[in-house]
């Protein structure tokens, strides 16, 4: 897991993953972003405050953080959501600090994957949607690793990581 002391979710939902994450950044700032209000609304009600998350409403296309903000940023399920996939990616691009991780985790349909997954972020070499990986490149992201994994009932959920360089 990367070292971080500001983690952004962006498409948090319910912030079911912020409240998982807690343990493994026992002193990160937490922060989650989502487009529905109710989603934030539910994710401020069901977090106990002593988990201290901050939640906001914003669009993945225009987050409402200064530059370089953010060490790791984990996105899950939430891409087909945007209005323009590449944007979000940019702005993701732009909060992450130098050498900062994005964790994107997400079904992508032209993908099938038949092998058995290997521990994540071993295989380098994961096949990336083209349209994905053309965005990440175009805002200075670079690929470090991808894997397959079930999450709940979607049994091929593709996690790519990618980092800001240094």
């Amino acid at each position: 897991m990367p070292h971080a002391e500001r983690v952004l979710d962006v498409g948090c939902g319910t912030g079911q993953l912020l409240r998982r994450v807690r343990p493994c950044y026992p002193t990160a700032r937490l922060v989650g972003v989502d487009l529905a209000g109710q989603m934030v609304g539910t994710a401020v009600t069901v977090t106990p405050a002593r988990l201290a998350v901050r939640y906001v409403r914003a669009r993945a296309e225009r987050l409402p953080f200064a530059d370089e903000v953010f060490d790791l940023v984990l996105t899950t399920l939430s891409l087909r959501h945007w209005t323009n996939p590449s944007a979000g990616i940019g702005e993701i691009g732009r909060v992450l600090t130098l050498g900062g991780v994005l964790i994107l985790a997400d079904v992508f349909p032209s993908w099938h994957h038949r092998a058995p997954a290997v521990p994540m972020l071993r295989r380098r070499h994961a096949a990336i949607p083209a349209d994905l990986g053309a965005a990440l490149a175009a805002h200075r992201l670079a690929v470090i690793g991808g894997d397959y994994t079930r999450w709940f009932r979607l049994p091929d959920v593709q996690v790519i990581a990618a980092q800001q360089p240094s």
